[in-house]
């Protein structure tokens, strides 16, 4: 299990860089826009993400707008 913050978020903000739909449906209200990048990240990882962190890193993440 990956949980080190710093190589999560390099994937977090990875995924968002290549997913922009994902940001523009989150932005809109879909939550499960969410879940689609989880599942973005844990491919990058091996399916070794921490997910708790990685949801948490990728709601900032837009939250603040990067």
């Amino acid at each position: 299990m990956v949980s080190d913050a710093g190589q999560l978020e390099s994937w977090v903000v990875e995924s968002i860089k290549n997913n922009p739909q994902a940001v523009a449906d989150f932005r809109a209200g879909k939550q499960q826009a969410v879940g689609f990048l989880i599942g973005q990240v844990q491919r990058l990882a091996e399916g070794k993400a921490d997910i708790s962190i990685v949801r948490k890193l990728i709601e900032n993440c837009l939250k603040i707008g990067n």
